[in-house]
């Protein structure tokens, strides 16, 4: 490919180009996001996105096959620190008063050690919050507690299916972690914690049973179920599951900013 005259002249464009260096970048030299420059409209009723988003961390070690986030942020988990935090918490108060907190990490709590500095750090600042993480953190009953005293109300938590068989082929852990789901969802719970769970109907060994199994589960357990039909858009290619999934539904159409599939050959009913 020829150099191409204009921004960037005397340059050869790439096909693709890739961070190799996203795995190493230091969080905390990350600056306080200016809050103060959201305004009112920000957070007026029936407009915009009404919580204070703040990330901690960066980065996710699981490998779940139709998660883009390793794909976006790396694998290597990397984290501010709980003063870092602390201020920018304090900042995005400060710009909005009396709003509900988001910690947008995709799972904050994989490192339990630093999870419970900040947990505590953020105590006495008596603020609201939700976040998402793996089941995996029911293990740990005094990061539980730590939870729900430093104001986290609602955890989102993937559960992503109740088949063993789709699991393995998803993530390792979470097919281990299947046999607990209900006595984890319930620990959760009984700490104060709305559980958000969020399911993937669409897998491979998925048939029209699924959503009678999820129902039961939720009504079981009593969770808040987030769902979401299968996204060929954003699964790794490794796994070959973004071809086989399109050819296996002919003619469909993926809206990849809604994460749903729609096909003229699907029956749909209420």
């Amino acid at each position: 490919m020829a150099p191409v005259s204009g921004r960037f002249p005397g340059r050869t464009p790439k096909r693709i180009y890739r961070n190799f260096s996203l795995n190493e970048s230091d969080l905390s030299a990350s600056p306080i996001p200016r809050y103060d420059l959201l305004g009112e409209d920000y957070f007026s009723l029936g407009q915009g996105y009404r919580m204070l988003p703040v990330q901690t961390t960066r980065g996710c070690p699981r490998s779940c096959d139709f998660c883009s986030v390793p794909q976006i942020y790396g694998r290597a988990f990397r984290k501010k620190s709980a003063d870092q935090i602390i201020r920018e918490v304090e900042a995005a108060r400060a710009a909005a008063p009396n709003q509900l907190f988001l910690f947008a990490d995709d799972n904050m709590f994989i490192n339990r050690r630093f999870s419970k500095e900040l947990l505590k750090a953020l105590i006495p600042l008596r603020i609201r919050y939700l976040a998402q993480s793996d089941i995996g953190i029911a293990r740990d009953k005094e990061l539980l507690r730590l939870m729900y005293q430093s104001g986290c109300t609602m955890l989102l938590v993937g559960l992503e299916s109740l088949s063993q068989d789709n699991l393995k082929n998803v993530d390792g852990f979470k097919s281990k972690m299947l046999k607990n789901y209900h006595e984890y969802v319930k620990r959760i719970q009984d700490n104060g914690i709305v559980v958000l769970g969020a399911f993937i109907v669409g897998f491979d060994h998925d048939d029209s049973s699924v959503f009678d199994r999820i129902s039961e589960f939720v009504l079981d357990t009593q969770l808040t179920p987030h769902r979401r039909l299968f996204d060929p858009s954003v699964v790794a290619r490794r796994r070959g599951y973004y071809r086989r999934v399109l050819q296996s539904l002919p003619r469909c159409y993926v809206n990849r900013f809604q994460e749903v599939i729609e096909c003229p050959e699907m029956e749909y009913s209420v």
